[in-house]
């Protein structure tokens, strides 16, 4: 790539077409002063790259090339710089929160594996901790119990600092005040929603978007039997995990959104915490 800055003529202009990958944004800066039009290609849509026999760059490129002539190829969406801010902090934040959550599972298999059972519902809280510094652990058992309750209090200091910056940015934003007008919604999942959806006028209804949120029913259609079935999993995991969050918020708070899952339930079997009002989402 670096050797293509400045080399226009090694580009040859026109439309540039290419895979979805992790470095799209340095690769798009990069190329983008050469040529006339770059297209990211949705990876479902190139699977005849990856079940090819014979796989290297001048194939993969041959493939494109056909794939792009007969228009089918599916362009991904590329988020502005904006979007891409917002998005690696609020990804920060989800990632922090995980490592924490994995921090105190640690902390708990140890307790585990000495035959420690907690009395209280959060070992991290006072009681817990004032019950953990009691307790009579192997010497191992102790340092290792430590080690991970420093590890949790470092990352509760980074959660708060980063969750604070969403806040400021969710306070200046009318996008953000506005969804945090909806039952479930907060600073941190309206910043969320927001990095994670981009340009809303980009969907053309309501389903669109649930849909690149994987939120809706999947369906088979063979020989006129149609049949549906869970949500399909596919689009944004981050925006799909977020929206399952919120309504599990909402369930728990809004009269409102409660009794609309109670009437949901009577419809719908229950598969799962959750799960009939999942696919409605």
């Amino acid at each position: 790539m670096r050797c293509w800055r400045g080399c226009g003529s090694c580009l040859g202009g026109g439309r540039w077409w290419w895979r979805a990958s992790g470095f799209w944004p340095a690769f798009e800066r990069a190329v983008r002063p050469e040529v006339e039009r770059v297209v990211m290609v949705h990876p479902q849509r190139v699977k005849a790259i990856a079940a090819a026999r014979l796989k290297n760059d001048r194939v993969d490129s041959e493939t494109l090339a056909h794939l792009s002539r007969a228009d089918l190829l599916l362009e991904a969406r590329m988020a502005d710089e904006r979007t891409q801010q917002i998005r690696k902090l609020t990804r920060l934040r989800i990632g922090l929160g995980r490592q924490r959550a994995a921090a105190k599972n640690q902390l708990q298999a140890v307790l585990h594996q000495e035959g420690f059972l907690k009395p209280v519902t959060d070992v991290f809280g006072k009681r817990g901790r004032a019950w953990l510094q009691g307790l009579a652990l192997s010497a191992a058992g102790r340092m290792v119990a430590d080690t991970w309750l420093k590890v949790v209090d470092h990352l509760d200091g980074l959660i708060a600092e980063q969750t604070r910056e969403l806040e400021r940015l969710a306070e200046t934003d009318a996008r953000a005040r506005w969804l945090q007008t909806v039952p479930g919604i907060g600073a941190y999942s309206a910043m969320v929603i927001l990095a994670e959806v981009g340009e809303i006028a980009r969907f053309e209804n309501k389903r669109a978007l649930a849909s690149y949120a994987g939120l809706t029913p999947s369906e088979r259609e063979s020989a006129g039997k149609r049949k549906r079935g869970g949500i399909g999993h596919h689009g944004s995991g981050t925006l799909r995990w977020i929206m399952l969050q919120v309504a599990q918020v909402a369930a728990r708070h809004s009269p409102a959104a409660r009794t609309w899952i109670a009437r949901l339930r009577k419809k719908k079997p229950v598969q799962g915490p959750g799960s009939p009002w999942r696919a409605s989402c």
